[in-house]
Formats: structure tokens, C-alpha cells, sequence
């Protein structure tokens, strides 16, 4: 990619897909980011979100890199690719959804570990890419632009 479309793609990622608040000293946007995702957690994982709390696990400990990277460090390179893709197209709630599928996937297994068994897991929830929700989740995501995970 030349220089200048390579500069075009960050451009549109400050500004439009509203990047440019996660980068701040405050990371404000980071920290509006992780708000919404443990509210999110907190309506769809109830029993994981206070499995968390009771360990003090924050959002930020293990999500923050999911945001600040658009998960591309979180998964082979062939589905950070794809995933780049949607994330232009979708904006962070790609990042929302992925992050939510994997948490959904993996709930039953996340309740059974302690702290550093969950800290552990956590951060390596994405790379789990034979994981049909995700797979199908990145099939699927140019189909439309309301698709919801739902809870299996």
C-alpha cells in the first residue's frame, strides 16, 4: 500500500471510526469503551460479570488491548485481516460483538478458573479461532450491519 492511502486509512480511522480519543493521555475513549462493554457483560453474562467482580477483574485488564489494536494482535494474521475489514465497515461495534461472542463461548469454561487461570485464558480467548462463533461471525458480518450475537 503507498504511503499515502496507508495515511488515508488512519485518517479515516481517527476521525470517523472516532480512534483518535483512545490515543489521548486521557484515553478517554478507551475508558467510554470499557464502560460500555462491562454494562454489556453485566446485561448478557450476568453470572460472568460477577464471577469477575468477585476476582476484581476489570474490563480494561484484559479488553483494553482489544480496542487500542482492533483486535489484530488477538488473532492469526488471516483473521486480523478479515476483521480489519469488517471494523471498517462496522466501526467498534465489530470489536463489541467478537469480544461478547468469545466471552459468550466461553463462559462455562471462564467460571471454573481462578484469578490467574482467568487472567490467563483471557488473553488468549481470540486466538481460539476454530471457534464457530467467531468464525461465523466473520463469515457473516458484511451480510448486514444489525447483526446481533445471541446467547448460545
Amino acid at each position: 500500500m503507498p504511503e499515502e492511502e496507508a495515511f488515508g486509512v488512519l485518517v479515516r480511522l481517527l476521525k470517523e471510526h472516532h480512534m483518535r480519543s483512545f490515543y489521548l493521555p486521557t484515553m478517554e475513549g478507551l475508558h467510554v469503551a470499557m464502560y460500555q462493554l462491562d454494562a454489556l457483560i453485566a446485561e448478557m453474562l450476568p453470572a460472568l460479570h460477577h464471577y469477575f467482580a468477585v476476582f476484581n477483574i476489570s474490563t480494561i485488564m484484559y479488553a483494553s488491548e482489544w480496542f487500542m489494536t482492533i483486535l489484530v494482535t488477538s488473532v492469526p494474521h488471516q483473521v486480523a485481516l478479515r476483521l480489519f475489514d469488517v471494523f471498517l465497515v462496522e466501526g467498534q461495534e465489530m470489536i463489541f460483538r467478537v469480544g461478547l461472542a468469545m466471552l459468550t463461548r466461553n463462559q462455562a469454561e471462564l467460571l471454573t478458573l481462578n484469578y490467574d487461570g482467568l487472567l490467563q485464558h483471557l488473553k488468549v480467548i481470540l486466538l481460539l479461532t476454530n471457534n464457530p462463533i467467531l468464525i461465523k461471525y466473520i463469515k457473516y458480518s458484511n451480510n448486514t450491519s444489525t447483526t446481533v450475537i445471541t446467547r448460545t
